[in-house]
Order: C-alpha cells, then sequence, then structure tokens
C-alpha cells in the first residue's frame, strides 16, 4: 500500500513539474551585494555571482560553486533573504528546505530530520556546523535552536555526507555560515521588534552588527541579539499562568586578518545562552504536571509551582580559521575549534516527582585541508581531522513520600562520557569527457568512546571505525542544465548502554548488550538542475532510496520488582527509505520573487522490534510524508526613494509518528504562515508582521513514552502580531 502510494507520488511529481513550476519560484537564491563581498573576500573568492545567484561551500573545494551548479541536493538560504522574512529562528530557516522537519521533544532543543533521517536516541545523524566548526554532542540528538542573524547564508546537505563530512552525517548537514568582517568599511545594522502572543503576554527583540575596519589588513564584525518570548500556557491545578516563558541572547566577534593575496585567518567567538519553558499543552493551552497514583510515594497531590519545567543553556564556541594559497593551484585551510557547553534540564512532571538534568561537555577539534582551485579537468580536497569531547551527567530525583514534608533526593545518573576521534578523507573530480565528470571520495573514521559511570564504580570502553565512501557521475548537457546521480553512504557511531538499564534488563531476563554498535545508511540518488526562461526560472528535482542498517532503537520494558519502566537502547532495525525532493524559484516578474519547496518520504521499519513496540511497516520515528514550503517576496516604488514590500513564508507538515510499547503517538497536520507588510529605504524598513497567521494550534510532536503517561503533546505558538524597525549604515 506504501510503495503504491510513493509510485503515485512519484508520477503526479514528474508528471505535473512543468504545471508546479509555473506556481513556484526563487528568493532562496538571493543575495545580497554586500553577501558577495563578503563571500568573495573568502574561500569564495573565486566564484563569480550575482543578484540571482548563492554561492556554496558543499563540496568543499578552493572554489566555491553555485548551488545550481553543484551536483549534490544542497539548498541554501542568504542572510539577508532570512532576514527580510524575519525569520529568527534557525530551525524554521532549515525546514524550508525540500524533505526537512523538525522534532521538538522538550524544552532542550529539537532534532532535524533530513528524508526520515532523525533519531531519539544515540548522536545525531545530522551533521550540525557553525562556519567549518563541528557543533559535536556526545549522545545527544537534538540541537539549540540559534537565531539566524547576520548571517551569509544557511546550507543544507541533503543526504549522507559521510566523505567530507564525516561522524554524525548520516542523513545530511546543516551548515550555518555567519558573516565575515570586510576589510576597508565601516557599516552596521540593527533590530527592533515588539510583537504580543495571544493566548500570552509581550514579546521583544533586539538585534544589532557593526563592521569596524582596523587599518588596512584588519577588520572586526560584532552582532548581539536578545529575545524574550512570553509564555502562553497555563498550569491551572498550581495556579500559574503563561509559564512557559523563554529567552535567548547570543553575541558572536569575528576578527580578520589579511596581510597578504596569499593568506588570510579568521578568529572568532561566539557565545549564546537561553532559557526555554517546556511547550506541552493541550487544546487550551493548558498543561499539569504528571504523578503516578502510588500511596507508597504520592497520593497525587503535588503538581509543582511551575518553576521546574525550564531548561537553561549556555554555549560558548572559539574558533580559528587560516587560509593559506601555497600555490596558484592549492590553498591550505586549517580550522581549529573549542567548544564548551552546559544545560540544566528541569521537569517536575515525570511519573513520582522532580528530576534535573546537568549536562557539561568540553570539545576541542582540528581539521586541515588541502584543496585544488585551478578551473582544469581534475579538482580534488583531502585531509584530516582529531576531535576530543568529554560530557559529564549529572541526573538527580527529588520524590515524594506520603507524611514527609520535604522530598528525598537520590542520584539517577552520574557518568562521564568521552570521544577521541580522528579521520583522514580524500575527494576528487575528474572530467572523463566534455561535461561529463566522474566523483570519487573516501573517508576513514575512528571513534574511541568511553563510560565512566560513577554510580555503580564501572568503566567501559569501545572504539568504532568505519570507511565510508561516495561516487557521483555529473552530466552538464548545456550550461544552463545539471543531471547527476550520486551514491554515498554515511553512518553514525556507537555508544553504551547505562549500567541502571543494564542490570534492570538482567534482573528481568531481558538481554541487551552493553555497547550498541555504529549504524549506516547507504543512500542511492539522481537528479536534475535546470534554469529556464533567460535565467528567470530555476526548478531542482531528486529521487533517492537508501537503506539503514542496524538502526538504533530506543526500547522500554518494565521491571517485575517495581513495576517501574527502564530505558535502553539496541541495534534492531532496519529501516527502508524512499522519495523526492522538489524545489523551484521564480524572479521573472519586477519586483516579485517566489520560491516553491515538496519533499516526500515514505519511511518505514522493514522488521519487528517487539522491545520497541514496533511491527514491520510502521512509520518511521518522526517523519513526515509531506513536507511543503513556499516563500513570496514583493516590493514596489512608491516614492523615488520608498518602496512597499510585502514578505511571506509558509510551511506544511504532514503527520508524523513516535512509536513505544503500549501505544503510539501521531500528531497533527500543521500548516504555519508568517506575513510581514510594510514600507523600506535604503536607510531603514518598518513592518507589520503576524506569525502563524492562520493561528494553527494543532499538535507538532511528542514522543509516545510521555504520552502512554498523559503529558500533552507539544503545539505552536499561538497567533502573534507585532511590529519591527530595522536600520543600516
Amino acid at each position: 500500500m506504501r510503495n503504491s502510494s510513493f509510485k503515485r507520488a512519484l508520477g503526479y511529481a514528474v508528471s505535473g513539474l512543468t504545471l508546479t513550476s509555473l506556481l513556484s519560484a526563487p528568493a532562496m537564491a538571493q543575495v545580497s551585494q554586500d553577501n558577495e563581498e563578503a563571500a568573495q573576500s573568502s574561500d569564495d573568492a573565486d566564484a563569480e555571482q550575482d543578484d540571482n545567484v548563492i554561492v556554496v561551500t558543499a563540496l568543499r573545494r578552493g572554489n566555491a560553486t553555485s548551488q545550481m551548479d553543484t551536483p549534490l541536493a544542497v539548498s541554501a538560504y542568504g542572510g539577508e533573504l532570512l532576514e527580510d522574512q524575519g525569520v529568527t529562528s534557525g530551525f524554521d530557516a532549515v525546514s524550508l528546505a525540500p524533505g526537512v522537519s523538525v522534532t521538538a521533544t522538550g524544552s532542550q532543543g529539537s532534532g532535524v530530520t533530513i528524508r526520515g533521517i532523525g533519531a531519539v536516541t544515540g548522536d545525531a545523524p545530522v551533521g550540525y556546523y557553525i562556519d567549518d566548526l563541528p557543533f559535536t554532542r556526545i549522545g545527544q540528538n537534538i540541537q539549540p535552536d540559534l537565531n539566524p542573524y547576520d548571517l551569509e547564508r544557511i546550507e543544507v546537505l541533503r543526504g549522507p555526507q559521510g566523505t567530507l563530512f564525516g561522524l554524525g552525517s548520516a542523513g545530511g548537514t546543516v551548515r550555518v555560515v555567519t558573516k565575515d568582517p570586510i576589510l576597508g568599511e565601516f557599516s552596521g545594522k540593527g533590530t527592533a521588534a515588539l510583537s504580543t502572543t495571544e493566548e500570552g503576554g509581550e514579546n521583544y527583540r533586539v538585534q544589532g552588527a557593526v563592521n569596524i575596519p582596523l587599518g588596512d589588513t584588519l577588520a572586526l564584525r560584532v552582532s548581539g541579539s536578545y529575545v524574550d518570548w512570553s509564555g502562553y500556557i497555563d498550569r491551572p491545578l498550581a495556579g500559574v499562568e503563561d509559564f512557559n516563558d523563554d529567552y535567548n541572547a547570543s553575541v558572536r566577534a569575528k576578527l580578520l586578518w589579511e596581510p597578504s593575496d596569499r593568506f588570510r585567518a579568521v578568529a572568532s567567538y561566539w557565545h549564546f545562552e537561553s532559557k526555554v519553558g517546556t511547550a506541552f499543552a493541550d487544546e487550551n493551552f493548558e498543561t499539569n504536571p504528571i504523578i503516578l497514583f502510588q500511596p507508597t510515594l504520592t497520593d497525587g497531590g503535588f503538581f509543582g509551582d511551575g518553576s521546574k519545567a525550564f531548561t537553561r543553556a549556555e554555549n560558548d564556541l572559539f574558533g580559528l580559521k587560516m587560509e593559506y594559497d601555497i600555490s596558484d593551484s592549492i590553498v591550505m585551510t586549517s580550522t581549529t575549534s573549542y567548544f564548551e557547553y552546559s544545560t540544566v534540564q528541569d521537569y517536575d512532571f515525570f511519573v513520582i516527582g522532580e528530576f534535573n538534568l546537568d549536562y557539561m561537555q568540553d570539545t576541542i577539534s582540528q581539521e586541515i585541508t588541502f584543496a585544488s582551485t585551478n578551473d582544469g579537468p581534475f579538482n580534488w580536497v583531502a585531509g584530516g581531522m582529531y576531535l576530543d569531547a568529554e560530557l559529564t551527567n549529572d541526573t538527580t530525583g527529588l520524590l515524594y513520600f506520603l507524611g514527609v514534608p520535604d522530598p528525598v533526593e537520590i542520584q539517577v545518573v552520574f557518568d562521564e562520557r568521552t570521544s577521541e576521534q580522528f579521520a583522514v578523507f580524500g575527494d576528487g573530480s575528474y572530467e572523463l569527457v566534455d561535461n561529463l565528470t566522474l566523483t570519487l571520495g573516501a573517508r576513514y573514521f575512528e571513534d574511541k568512546r568511553t563510560l565512566s559511570d560513577r554510580t555503580f564504580a564501572s568503566f567501559r570502553e569501545a572504539t568504532f571505525d568505519k570507511l565510508t565512501g561516495r561516487v557521483n557521475l555529473s552530466w552538464t548537457p548545456t550550461p544552463d542544465s545539471l543531471i547527476y546521480a550520486n551514491i554515498a553512504n554515511g553512518f553514525r557511531s556507537g555508544t553504551f548502554v547505562g549500567e541502571g538499564a543494564l542490570a534492570t534488563a538482567a534482573a528481568n531476563g531481558i538481554d541487551i548488550p552493553a555497547a550498541v554498535q555504529p549504524d549506516e545508511v547507504i543512500n542511492y540518488e539522481a537528479g536534475t538542475k535546470v534554469t529556464l526562461l533567460d535565467g528567470d526560472l530555476d526548478l531542482e528535482f531528486a529521487v533517492w532510496m537508501y537503506d539503514w542498517s542496524d538502526n538504533q532503537v530506543f526500547l522500554t520494558f518494565i521491571d517485575a520488582a517495581s513495576g517501574q519502566a527502564s530505558t535502553g537502547t539496541v541495534n534492531a532495525a532496519e529501516v527502508d527509505g524512499k522519495g523526492f525532493d522538489f524545489a523551484a524559484t521564480y524572479r521573472g516578474i519586477p519586483g516579485l520573487n517566489l520560491a516553491f519547496t515538496a519533499g516526500y518520504a515514505d519511511v518505514e521499519y522493514v522488521e519487528d522490534v517487539p522491545a520497541a513496540g514496533v511491527v514491520a511497516g510502521d512509520p518511521f520515528f518522526q517523519t513526515p510524508e509531506w513536507t511543503l514550503s513556499g516563500i513570496a517576496n514583493y516590493s514596489a516604488p512608491i516614492s523615488d526613494t520608498m518602496d512597499a514590500v510585502v514578505n511571506s513564508t509558509i510551511t506544511h507538515t504532514t503527520e508524523r509518528t513516535d512509536i513505544a510499547v503500549g501505544g503510539r503517538f501521531t500528531s497533527g497536520i500543521t500548516t504555519l504562515w508568517n506575513l510581514r507588510a510594510g514600507v523600506k529605504t535604503d536607510d531603514y524598513s518598518v513592518f507589520l508582521t503576524v506569525e502563524n497567521l492562520l493561528d494553527d494550534n494543532d499538535t507538532v510532536s511528542q514522543l509516545a513514552a510521555l504520552e502512554l503517561v498523559g503529558a500533552d503533546a507539544i503545539r505552536l505558538r499561538p497567533r502573534t502580531i507585532g511590529v519591527e524597525v530595522n536600520f543600516n549604515f
């Protein structure tokens, strides 16, 4: 049934390609002149572009390529476009790409799913980079929501990127590229916004950036942002209203030194901090703590005061990128980073009391690459990387007993995990005949991991290694068309099962391994990119299928002695996926830019996993069948110096399912439409803004295990109306 659904959808997509393209279009490919200058002053220097072209560095060569000339499934969104559209969430930005969805499972962040490849356990299967610096977290499959202000672009690479980006890129890679300083230019910009949320209160946002020249060879760029969101969810049993207020603040500084045409260095520092309230709510935007009615532990009378239902996080990322032209045809790049993050997650609705989860991680990474910069038939990149990370997990619980006035604190988890990684990789392209190019790539990766469990006084270690590769054949029959086929694989490193889960499983006669092995994705893909109507229309289409072997599955089992649930992870499932991506951009009418994307994914388990409640044929974790997005920008002059502007973005996501023993949760179908209208000059702009115009309050996501004990689902923020003022100099 699902296969026939796929065939019908594929047939509709192919036969309707021309009709769909007439309804779709381009703002996704826009970059400003400032973006052009910044790109040409960096490793993108040899890439020519105009106002309708955005360059990407997905191939990691010395020369960047345009999005339409890159023989991979890649979407790119210019920073100016995101600011014009009023996008204040990095997750909202990546959700514009076809086949990409974001799953929020709590207040600590969200997971990015590309073509159905996402996770609820283990490392994230989608790579995440800030500039060229890896944002890697051990055993964490979620990422914080970064504010996309003052960016060069966001790149979303769909499909395995195991060769050039390695670990954690089994499903794809997200690259957040920030603006570099510009030599010899003093400039700046700022934004102030005020809004109000239905069911909640007032929100405000202040953002700014300044570029400061420091002589002929030095320049500094500093940007900052503070966003405060009001709560909109009540806890009536605790007498608390609008408890889930959020804020995020960030500051970023980049120092450019370019003493010659052959050498440049950029030192960077980025600090991000946030407080996020849990967004679980019913259709009335109400929620309450969940306490099991066990007389020996609680009489159900504790409901909390709303003060322990949030996550606080701090992230600091230091980076140094140096580029040196060894010759006229070879560039060497060194990238060094130090990443430090900490989170404190407080919950007062988990089963029998309050829980406090503290995570702290330090990561040092170093990568060196050599890449060609010539225009000849052979181009290549080769390099190596080293990464050393250490994570501490300190989880405590507060249990409430009848007749005891104060809760009893217990240590639930106290362990340290380390990951020491190294890899060598290479990727080369050769033009076999005119316009026909073959690309081969390979990467060898090794990851030594340890687990020191202080609660159980145990120590374990394991080494995971993998050789990945890709084969790509691309043909450019005309200067405005590209056809490619790509076979690539990616993987996710293994992990450990906690000592507590192992002991409980053994006591109940359940055999689970102490170490979970890596899982692997092999992806087969064919695509085409074409530009029509004298450059006014860009079309992209790709069809794909993959086999995901040894998938790491989150399982739940019941302890016979206590009746409580325990969890673990096993390599238990084979997953098959198939689908297609479509994107179109159109800019043929003066003042009007349009964009449309569509992604179809049929991803399912192909075998039973009883311990996880999975039956063969079940849809894979949190994978929507369809993702659709649209962007529209229109501007018209109303005077010699002022334009009237209307900007709109819309994303549509179909149902997503999570499965656990004893039940499953399926989300609603959601449509998020944001609209902005105002006036704009060269120096300032004023907009009226509406977010979630349709006031869609359907469910977005939830874990089935939490839904089974009565937890509410996560919902979209209600309609929010405001005003925004921008200026630049």
